[in-house]
């Protein structure tokens, strides 16, 4: 079975456990974010989730990304452009950090073993406890310093 379609599923139970009601609209919902590979904020998940489910309201899509961040399914993200976008938090013990382009606004992904073994010998040397961290480098990404090049 898919991955997302695992995770999707696994949100909808945890969230029906917890006595939240199952609807065709909060699934729609759930099922446009988890299916996205994107960071989304609640405009760009609206104008997906309405295409899914007609009658989707954005309150309806702003409240179930808040419930899908306190359960701990999602994660809210700052790049600093004025939103707040939503990631997706299928593996919370995998740490990932961001390039953000100042320019296109394009989102890199990655994970750096070296960034982590950093952050537990700060952590021992200080008897610091870390719960997560963000790391978040703004910048100009390849394509945008392509076109750059191009024009100068």
């Amino acid at each position: 079975m898919d991955r997302k379609l695992i995770f999707k599923n696994k949100i909808i139970s945890e969230l029906d456990k917890k006595g939240f009601r199952n609807s065709p609209k909060r699934n729609a919902i759930i099922s446009a974010f988890v299916s996205s590979n994107k960071h989304l904020n609640a405009d760009e998940l609206y104008a997906i989730a309405k295409k899914i489910k007609a009658g989707i309201g954005f309150v309806t899509v702003y409240r179930t990304l808040k419930l899908l961040v306190k359960y701990g399914f999602a994660r809210e993200v700052d790049f600093k452009d004025g939103f707040t976008r939503y990631e997706i938090n299928d593996e919370p013990s995998v740490q990932h950090d961001h390039l953000i382009c100042i320019r296109c606004g394009s989102v890199i992904e990655f994970k750096d073993a070296e960034i982590e073994r950093l952050k537990d010998k700060a952590s021992r040397d200080t008897g610091f406890a870390p719960i997560f961290h963000r790391l978040e480098i703004f910048g100009i990404c390849k394509h945008c310093s392509k076109k750059k090049a191009k024009l100068g």
